[in-house]
């Protein structure tokens, strides 16, 4: 595995964007998809929450884009 194809647990996404545990668990419930655009990328692998390192860089870029 490649470190872009680097593989996060909801606490290890937490300290990768510098946010609290409880705001990334509010930015993958439903509403929290509905309110954020372009909403966190995540899937769920074995019912627990995870998100892949190249997903999130490439939301980040869009989140970005997005507030210019």
């Amino acid at each position: 595995m490649n470190d872009a194809d680097e593989i996060f647990n909801v606490v290890g996404i937490a300290e990768y964007l510098n946010m609290g545990v409880q705001q990334i668990y509010q930015m993958t419930c439903k509403r929290g998809q509905e309110r954020h655009k372009p909403p966190l990328p995540f899937f769920k692998l074995g019912g627990k929450t995870v998100f892949r390192k190249s997903a999130i860089a490439k939301w980040i870029s869009e989140s970005a884009a997005k507030k210019k």
